[in-house]
């Protein structure tokens, strides 16, 4: 599954991927720090499923 993180904040993001690639069945495609970054990097990444924090500065 390919997965794309959208977080504010580096660590959360760089702690998730770790946590979730240890599963081999799970890659993180793209790390992104804003709502809009990641709706630019979408189409490009092509992720299965988006994580995203709701309550991002």
């Amino acid at each position: 599954m390919r997965i794309m993180i959208v977080d504010d904040d580096p660590l959360v993001q760089e702690s998730l991927k770790i946590i979730l690639e240890k599963d081999g069945d799970i890659e993180v495609v793209r790390l992104c720090g804003s709502g809009r970054e990641a709706v630019s990097a979408f189409a490009e990444a092509k992720p299965d499923l988006v994580l995203s924090d709701i309550r991002m500065e």
